[in-house]
């Protein structure tokens, strides 16, 4: 139990300071206060410290792979920041957040049409192989995705949602809530 415990936890100390680390690595190159000031700013920050060390969540390992993904693409490193990135966004969705803003920059910047969606399909089928490499051992054929079926049902559960729907009435009148 206790391996069990302190093993994620370790990983995940170890992404946030992989990821201070690649923050220093980030900044530009002559500004040498301005990339210790920008590590220890992401370090020692307190939500940082208490959910990766604390509570050991994978949002360290999200964070991880979004900023050497984006470091690369801004390297011109495409296929490699790309596939970071895919690699974020299997710890967590959220790194799709970026994807727009991120084409919209490959696009804008690139030196040729036909290299750009050469790069583009080469990450795309990198990431897919990752993605299969690396979800492979948890598939049971289609019943896998049960649990995103199931949560994409629009139904109100114990939660957040839950409660605000069922205190609804008492709070709004009926009247304004048909106006919402």
């Amino acid at each position: 139990v206790r391996a069990a415990v302190r093993v994620p936890k370790a990983v995940v100390v170890l992404a946030g300071a992989l990821a201070a680390i690649a923050i220093y690595a980030a900044c530009p190159e002559g500004a040498r206060i301005t990339r210790l000031r920008a590590a220890l700013l992401f370090a020692w920050n307190p939500t940082i410290i208490t959910e990766f060390a604390g509570e050991g969540h994978n949002d360290a390992l999200m964070v991880l792979c979004v900023i050497v993904g984006l470091c690369w693409i801004v390297r011109r490193r495409t296929v490699a920041g790309a596939v970071a990135m895919a690699a974020g966004v299997l710890a967590k969705y959220l790194p799709l957040l970026f994807m727009v803003p991120v084409l919209v920059y490959l696009w804008r910047t690139r030196q040729s049409r036909a290299r750009f969606w050469r790069g583009i399909a080469t990450a795309v089928m990198v990431s897919g192989a990752l993605a299969a490499l690396l979800y492979a051992p948890f598939w049971a054929g289609p019943d896998t995705l049960n649990g995103v079926r199931i949560a994409s049902q629009r139904a109100f559960g114990p939660g957040t949602s839950g409660m605000l729907a069922w205190g609804r009435p008492w709070v709004l009148p009926v009247h304004s809530a048909t106006v919402l």
